[in-house]
């Protein structure tokens, strides 16, 4: 009988390692915590294609909006550790979210497979209205009877960066509060808001067919899809926001799970099908796996909780 059990137990270790080289065994859940159309949502898409050639399955996109990325991220977070949900995670969501608002989770919460882009963002007004370039926009906002407007969700790295160039031209932009990308670019084309901070991704399409006009991009040099198009920067602004995009996993992920996933990642990042729609949404490749891309979460959280806290909601 004993004999048996020692058996037992050798063929249970002996499998175990078989069972967990097979991951994954279903689908994978790809969950966009933002509505449809937007940035992260197309960006999302573009991995899940990617991903299900070389994964073993298809990879399925949910989008799950609501609460600032809230909504989606947690339910991440609760989902089965076992490596068949993923989130497409960005630093909205992940650094800013927990400090700018009560939610059941922090930036270390999860576990990283890796950062798919780091880009800029555009300020585009509405092409009806009169502003070129920044210096018009403040210029006209100093006079204004009521402040332009501006949506994005927030909180977020373009809600800040808006935030910072209001104070550092000494004018008021009013900001409106927007789900995601996609429900920011409807309102700002239907006259209902000036202007819309966000991804050239999400602003490129729109800014091509004349119906909105980019102010400013807010990286450290300018954005190649948007090269006639000066920095903030160069407009005598000095405001930096360079947000990222990436893949997380829940925190408890088994290692076995995760060291395929984030092979299937570096494998998707070099698929020229991916890189051709990530060209075409004027999105930049910048992978960074693993550990670095849990440190580059870390240093947002340090770089923004101030900034973040500064416009926190009155509870």
């Amino acid at each position: 009988m004993r004999r048996s059990v020692v058996l037992v137990l050798l063929l249970a270790v002996r499998v175990a390692p078989a069972l967990t080289a097979a991951f994954p065994t279903k689908p994978v859940e790809l969950i966009v915590p933002w509505p449809a159309g937007g940035r992260t949502d197309l960006i999302g898409r573009l991995f899940a294609a990617a991903a299900s050639k070389h994964l073993g399955q298809s990879v399925v996109v949910v989008n799950k909006p609501g609460g600032g990325g809230a909504t989606g991220t947690v339910g991440v977070a609760n989902a089965p550790a076992d490596g068949h949900t993923l989130q497409v995670a960005h630093i909205g969501g992940k650094a800013m979210r927990p400090l700018s608002a009560s939610v059941p989770y922090r930036y270390d919460s999860f576990a990283p497979v890796g950062q798919i882009t780091a880009s800029t963002i555009v300020l585009a007004a509405n092409a009806s209205r009169p502003w070129k370039n920044l210096r018009d926009l403040m210029e006209a906002a100093k006079t204004a009877a009521s402040p332009p407007t501006y949506g994005c969700p927030f909180g977020v790295v373009p809600h800040l960066a808006v935030v910072a160039l209001a104070r550092h031209a000494g004018v008021d932009l009013k900001h409106l509060p927007q789900q995601g990308d996609g429900p920011s670019i409807t309102a700002t084309l239907g006259g209902h808001q000036d202007m819309i901070i966000a991804s050239p991704a999400a602003v490129l399409p729109h800014v091509k067919a004349g119906t909105l006009r980019a102010l400013a991009t807010f990286g450290t040099e300018r954005d190649p899809f948007l090269p006639d198009v000066a920095t903030a920067t160069e407009q005598g602004f000095a405001v930096v926001a360079t947000p990222w995009t990436g893949i997380a996993a829940p925190k408890t992920t088994p290692p076995e799970a995760l060291a395929r996933l984030r092979q299937v990642f570096e494998t998707v990042m070099k698929d020229p099908e991916f890189a051709a729609g990530m060209q075409k949404l004027g999105e930049r490749i910048a992978p960074v796996v693993g550990d670095a891309f849990a440190a580059q979460w870390k240093r947002d959280h340090e770089q923004w909780e101030a900034p973040v806290k500064a416009i926190k909601k009155p509870s």
